[in-house]
């Protein structure tokens, strides 16, 4: 059970984040505080005397209590457990544009360094978190109690199977699926598509692509998992030779152009012989030869995003469960277009 002083400056915090009390506007007097809380007026000073301390309100002897700075997120600790670079920027510039304070980990998939760099970011006195999380954070107990006792958390990127509850920003990932299975149908009349991941149909992202892609052909596409890259980029190649496959959907750039050096090296012409679709829309992927034609990201906006869900969090506001950011197809060589 939380302390009354405690419960005082929560209450205050969140009466100035909704604007029911705006800057330079007096706040409660010490004893309607008390009577509020049914405590003493020196628990009420103990509670003014930290927010005062924290530059949030200015006292004036003989005056009153008045709220001193406009932006109290300026006070707030947020860390980020984030791997991909762009949605990473995002969140770094908009927490700096809020003034907040922030402490970032990179997130490596691994279950351990997981838990250690929560723990960490847990004695930083944070209080919300931004976070990648991966299959193995379903195992991450420290994680599950923070979300279960309603710790202020989002989810960027993708969820863990089984949590509903967690707001979460995505990439319109099934938009992107349909683009590419509509340009496939109405442009190259393709008869045979393969489906490539490195991952499973369990990630959000890559179920939500195969959906969309799967509604705009009217069928389900084969798929080809790639657990390990070289001796299954091999099997991929005697695959599209054996199945004559019309295109491959990859499911990332990086995948889609080590597939193309593959089909080329192995005798595959792209496009004559297979057309091939990416996803990410990489620097790298507007210079390879062919260009790839791929889904454009706005992964920075989904970093942007997620830090302004977890200011309406904090200021105890309503927000989306999952909220996804538009995608755009970018056409280029790769599908014989150009």
């Amino acid at each position: 059970m939380l302390p009354k002083y405690v419960k005082i400056i929560n209450y205050l915090e969140e009466i100035i984040l909704k604007g029911e009390i705006k800057p330079g506007e007096k706040i409660p007097s010490e004893n309607e505080l008390a009577a509020k809380f049914n405590t003493t007026r020196m628990t009420v000073r103990r509670a003014l005397k930290e927010l005062e301390a924290r530059q949030i309100i200015k006292r004036v002897p003989g005056v009153g209590t008045f709220i001193y700075d406009s932006n109290i997120l300026s006070n707030k600790k947020v860390g980020v457990i984030v791997h991909n670079r762009r949605i990473m920027y995002g969140i770094i510039s908009a927490l700096t544009m809020e003034n907040m304070k922030y402490f970032v980990f990179d997130q490596t998939g691994d279950l351990n360094r997981e838990r250690e760099s929560l723990s960490q970011l847990l004695k930083y006195g944070i209080d919300g978190l931004i976070i990648e999380p991966y299959a193995t954070s379903a195992a991450n107990e420290l994680l599950s109690r923070l979300i279960d006792e309603g710790f202020p958390v989002v989810f960027v990127d993708r969820t863990i199977p089984g949590n509903f509850s967690t707001p979460t920003i995505l990439s319109d990932n099934y938009k992107g699926g349909f683009l590419i299975g509509k340009h496939m149908v109405q442009i190259h009349n393709v008869r045979k598509v393969l489906f490539v991941s490195h991952e499973d149909l369990s990630i959000i992202s890559v179920r939500e692509r195969y959906s969309g892609l799967s509604e705009a052909l009217g069928y389900q596409p084969e798929i080809f998992k790639l657990p390990s890259l070289r001796a299954d980029l091999i099997n991929l190649v005697d695959y599209v030779k054996n199945k004559e496959i019309d295109a491959v959907f990859f499911c990332n750039d990086t995948i889609a152009l080590r597939g193309i050096c593959y089909f080329l090296k192995f005798g595959i012409k792209v496009p004559n012989d297979v057309k091939v679709f990416g996803y990410d829309d990489e620097p790298f992927s507007k210079i390879t030869l062919p260009s790839i034609t791929t889904i454009r990201q706005y992964l920075e906006k989904v970093g942007e995003e997620a830090v302004q869900t977890l200011i309406s969090i904090l200021k105890k506001e309503r927000v989306e469960k999952i909220k996804r950011v538009d995608v755009e197809l970018v056409i280029r060589e790769s599908c014989g277009c150009k």
